[in-house]
């Protein structure tokens, strides 16, 4: 199974952390190149889940067409932002 989520927020990194766990091919799709860069790189969301250390299996982009064929995806963003990330997802592939 693959999955997506959309957002790094807490609790989209959460929902994320435990996809991997179960086994899930993840996917965050992140606002910008420089959070999907910075999460990458540490492993940690140090502003929103200090602490908690986000496995290499767990992937991070910016670019929805980056993404990939997909069997589920969770919206894990903040309602006033959810028209803009509307448009990322209708930028997904397929």
């Amino acid at each position: 199974m693959r999955a997506l989520v959309v957002g790094a927020t807490s609790w989209g990194c959460t929902l994320a952390l435990q996809l991997d766990r179960a086994g899930t091919e993840t996917v965050v799709l992140c606002r910008d190149p420089a959070e999907s860069a910075l999460l990458a790189a540490e492993r940690e969301n140090r502003r929103l889940l200090p602490g908690i250390t986000l496995p290499d299996s767990l992937h991070f982009t910016h670019d929805p067409a980056a993404v990939g064929p997909l069997d589920a995806a969770i919206l894990a963003v903040p309602i006033q932002r959810l028209r803009q990330n509307m448009a990322a997802v209708v930028a997904l592939p397929g």
